[in-house]
């Protein structure tokens, strides 16, 4: 009897000991095989997710601070539902190596810090729907590379600052059906080789100069949506990242509130109308905008009067991991920003080209015409 009590006693205790490959699913949250679902938890410090785990779904949770390192390193997809997040700390996701989704779906953030989403490479999409954002700080998305999609949907964001998107390379860029208060100065730096960037249905109230003069080499460019608070002509360095005669750029079906401090933007369209459609609007007189000449919402204008002198800057994440509150900064530097101007050189086109040659060959003959007239009248005379 001793023996078979002993034995059922070794049982229980066994029961309660899981091998350390195999940790208990954590409170609040459903496992089943590769995929994790969490519902209305507080918090991400401390929690074990089974090394099985390929898929975790957090629904309706109300999070101080995404830190680092939280999810395992062979996470493959991350969504955030219906969550209320203080701050994206450094490096929250940069562990994850293997990542193909990064999704916030009617989710408010307060903050993605410096650093916050870094180091991501050959994913899938990082997507923000339906959400809000109220800071995306400096290098808040940056070093990432090679992703499909990153993409912004009917979604919220109250100001992206300098350097917010910096180093990022994606084939699809795009910031639909959405509203965000400001845009500052090099808002987007070093976005390269970027197929489709995308900017429709946006409503806009301020876009500093030289939000977008960091980018380059941009395939295509779409352009919708109300601006109301322009300054100089920032959606034109758009139009100048992309190659050739700019074909691939379309500035379409848009309100911009014309008024002095946009006024190289006006002027920039006067020099190359098709860089707007007819539909894009001067909504304070209610015209096209490339009907509109900047001297008469603005007399005295002047293209070299709107140069200014911006302090920079740019974030670096090294050493962010051994101190997520303040990451170290590069030094700041004093940058010159005018207006952009059109890098296009205006060529003939063949058929000009050709009528100018009638034409000089028409007033080679007229000359020589009245040449022969003259000396033949003054044979006569003779």
């Amino acid at each position: 009897m001793a023996h078979l009590l002993l034995l059922f006693s070794l049982a229980w205790v066994s029961s309660l000991v899981v091998p350390s490959s195999s940790v208990l699913c954590p409170f609040l949250c459903t496992c089943n095989g590769d995929n994790v679902v969490c519902a209305g938890i507080t918090s991400l410090s401390g929690l074990l997710f089974p090394e099985s785990t390929r898929k975790i779904h957090i629904i309706g949770a109300s999070l101080h601070l995404i830190g680092p390192s939280v999810f395992g390193n062979q996470t493959e997809h991350v969504t955030f539902q219906a969550c209320k997040i203080g701050d994206i700390q450094p490096l929250a996701f940069s562990n994850l190596h293997n990542l193909k989704t990064l999704t916030f779906q009617a989710s408010r953030i307060d903050r993605i810090l410096p650093c916050g989403i870094h180091s991501i490479s050959n994913a899938e999409s990082i997507s923000f729907a339906s959400s809000e954002v109220k800071e995306i700080k400096a290098g808040g998305l940056s070093d990432i590379t090679g992703v499909t999609n990153l993409t912004i949907s009917s979604s919220y964001i109250t100001t992206v600052e300098s350097f917010g998107f910096h180093i990022v390379q994606a084939e699809v860029i795009s910031i639909e059906d959405s509203s965000v208060d400001l845009i500052k100065t090099a808002a987007f730096s070093d976005v390269y080789d970027v197929k489709s960037l995308v900017l429709s249905g946006i409503s806009l109230i301020s876009i500093e100069a030289g939000a977008f003069y960091r980018i380059r080499d941009l395939k295509s460019v779409q352009i919708s949506g109300f601006f109301r608070g322009l300054r100089h002509n920032s959606l034109m360095e758009l139009r100048e990242a992309t190659p050739g005669d700019h074909e691939g750029f379309r500035f379409h079906t848009s309100r911009v509130a014309c008024n002095c401090a946009s006024a190289p933007l006006l002027d920039y369209v006067q020099q190359n109308p098709t860089a707007a459609d007819r539909s894009v609007i001067c909504s304070v007189i209610d015209r096209p905008l490339r009907a509109v000449k900047p001297e008469k919402l603005c007399p005295g204008y002047s293209r070299e009067t709107y140069c200014t002198n911006v302090t920079l800057t740019p974030p670096t994440c090294s050493l962010a991991v051994t101190n997520t509150s303040s990451p170290i900064i590069n030094t700041s530097y004093t940058e010159r920003i005018c207006p952009t101007k059109s890098k296009r050189v205006v060529q003939e086109t063949s058929s000009e080209q050709k009528n100018k040659g009638v034409n000089r060959g028409a007033e080679t003959f007229t000359a020589n015409g009245l040449l022969l007239a003259f000396l033949a009248f003054s044979a006569r005379t003779i």
